[in-house]
Formats: C-alpha cells, structure tokens, sequence
C-alpha cells in the first residue's frame, strides 16, 4: 500500500510520529535477518526483502 492512501486522511500534526513509527517497523523488519538460522528461514526474508525495501524507499521519500 502506497503511503497516500495511509497519510491521506490524517492530520499534518500525525503525519510525523506515523513515519517514524513505520521507519521504526522498517528497521526492525531488516534487523531480522540476524535471527534467521535456517534455510527456509532466510529464503523466507529474501521473499519479503523487495516489499521491504521499496517501502524503505518509498518512506526516504516520504521523509526528505
């Protein structure tokens, strides 16, 4: 989901603490992979690595 329709409706004041809380999920997300032990596991987090980061990107944007 694009970060439009997310921020579109909130007021201006909100729009901040709300990336940060994303940018925060984002991070948390990455730091992951330093759990992953098995195969599975890490082919697991390679699947969800293009969503995560075209919402990192999406969010440096966002945040510039």
């Amino acid at each position: 989901m694009t970060f439009i329709f997310v921020f579109r409706d909130k007021n201006f004041n909100a729009v901040g603490p709300a990336l940060s809380r994303k940018a925060k999920l984002i991070s948390s997300q990455f730091e992951e992979r330093h759990e992953e032990k098995t195969v599975q596991e890490i082919k697991q987090f390679v699947a969800r690595l293009p969503h995560m980061m075209a919402t990192k990107a999406s969010l440096a944007t966002r945040m510039l």
